[in-house]
């Protein structure tokens, strides 16, 4: 779904529910909350960083009370001493389970503006752009809070150059595709399975000496932030990061999900002829300890 489809779908819908409510007399009208989940589901997987970091869990179920992850288990080989004979293990399935816990609003009053589809979706676009920013800059605190120290690294990024700043990502990184946890549940991490984000600066010292994948770079260049790789690694600028320059995980680190509660266009008070536009949706968020994380810092 292109981002002008977006855009001309959005126009659609309140087209028709605007026109509904003028013919019904109704004080306030709003959008079905399956096409609402819908449109910003998909705006969320484009403009969310943080969502990078969580699209290898996938969501079993959501409803009004919160969020099933489906939790990928790694087959695990074990020896036989039969073939064929052996009963087999009882089929298992990893479910993280997230009860919604935040709620962001956002109420805005359209004054005498008149109330045009192409004015609702506006604003309804940037209340899915404003509350993408808000998640990613609360997940990405969360994120670096749960960072040991073993796994913090320091470098003076204003004394190496651009080269070294580049191997430095790409060492750290082809690091965690050689991990394999105690108990041999994660046995090996594929490249395209490990994000990077970094510090807006960073990103650009590397770009200007050509060291990103322009061909790629041209594919992802209508997300918020642009995406890249290098060395085979995904790789985005980051501006919510805090103490960390960079941050290196997987397509497993994360779990989050956003359900839009409500868009709706009413009347501010009964009595009132003014016009508003209110946004609604919970939150969840949470890191998967089972997958490292390393954070680059500034010595």
């Amino acid at each position: 779904m292109q981002k002008h489809n977006i855009k001309i779908l959005l126009t659609q819908e309140w087209k028709k529910v605007l026109k509904e409510g003028i013919k019904n007399k109704d004080d306030r009208v709003k959008l079905s909350e399956e096409i609402n989940q819908k449109l910003f589901d998909h705006v969320f997987e484009q403009k969310s960083i943080f969502a990078k970091y969580c699209k290898g869990n996938i969501i079993l179920q959501q409803n009004d009370y919160g969020v099933n992850f489906d939790i990928i288990k790694p087959t695990i080989f074990q020896r036989k001493t039969v073939p064929l004979q052996n009963k087999l293990p009882n089929f298992e399935i990893n479910v993280k389970c997230l009860s919604w816990k935040e709620l962001l609003s956002c109420k805005v009053s359209l004054g005498s503006l008149p109330v045009t589809p192409e004015n609702v979706v506006w604003w309804q676009k940037n209340f899915y752009d404003e509350s993408i920013k808000q998640f990613d800059r609360e997940a990405f605190q969360m994120m670096e809070n749960s960072i040991t120290k073993n796994n913090e690294i320091t470098i003076d990024f204003n004394t190496i150059s651009e080269l070294e700043i580049y191997n430095q990502l790409i060492n750290e990184a082809t690091k965690l595709t050689k991990f394999r946890d105690k108990n041999g549940k994660i046995d090996l991490i594929d490249r395209d399975k490990i994000v990077i984000s970094v510090d807006p600066n960073i990103f650009n010292k590397i770009a200007q000496v050509e060291l990103l994948s322009n061909r790629v770079a041209k594919i992802f260049e209508d997300n918020q932030y642009f995406v890249s790789t290098i060395g085979g690694f995904k790789i985005m600028s980051n501006p919510f990061l805090n103490e960390s320059k960079a941050i290196i995980g997987t397509i497993f680190s994360g779990f989050g999900s956003v359900k839009v509660i409500a868009v709706n266009v009413g009347k501010i008070v009964a009595l009132s002829e003014d016009m508003a536009i209110y946004f609604e949706a919970a939150c969840v968020k949470d890191i998967n300890e089972n997958y490292p994380l390393i954070a680059i810092k500034q010595k």
